[in-house]
Parts: C-alpha cells; structure tokens; sequence
C-alpha cells in the first residue's frame, strides 16, 4: 500500500500544485485522498488515466512528467485487493482516493 500512496502522490504532484495524502479512517477502511488544485481532467480521460503509459496531455514531454505508469500501479494494487480507487472533478480541483481495508 506504501507504494500506491507514493504512487498517487508523484502522480498528482506533478501536475499541480498540492498533493499531499489524507487519511480518513472508517470502520472497516482507511480511505487515502491526493487532492491537487490543478486543471482538471477531461470527463472522457477520467477512466482513462489507470492505463499503463497514458497522459492526458501528449504535449508533455519526459522531463517535465512521469512515464505515465503511477496510476496504473494504483489500480493494479487495488485490484489485487478488490479495494475502490478512483478521481474526481471538483470545483476548485481534482481529488484523487483509494481505500485500504482494515478487516482482516
């Protein structure tokens, strides 16, 4: 789970200011939010950004962004884990989460 929080955390950060983890936890979960205060995401590349190598902007180049791997490990770990995942448009931002199950 360290490595999906590293993950989402490098991901988010390098398309915007913020992305520092929360954490909030449930009875059954901890969820784990990035919220960035970035652009957001076009509503068609929503789904799209949990592909190996995808970018939403293919003008970036490879020194100023990732590979486009990050968030695909996220998803890969979550289910494995059959733990939810996702990202949201929000009005100021965009806010990533994914959860971590506290039962054992």
């Amino acid at each position: 789970m360290i490595c999906a929080i590293i993950s989402i955390t490098t991901a988010t950060s390098k398309l915007t200011s913020g992305g520092h983890p929360n954490f909030k936890n449930t009875y059954d979960k901890i969820r784990v939010t990035v919220f960035n205060t970035g652009d957001k995401i076009p509503e068609e590349d929503l789904t799209r950004i949990w592909g190996r190598f995808y970018k939403v902007d293919d003008s970036r180049n490879r020194e100023n962004s990732g590979s486009g791997i990050g968030l695909s490990i996220v998803r890969a770990i979550q289910n494995n884990y059959q733990n939810e995942y996702g990202v949201q448009n929000l009005s100021n931002g965009v806010k990533f989460y994914f959860d971590i199950s506290t039962k054992k």
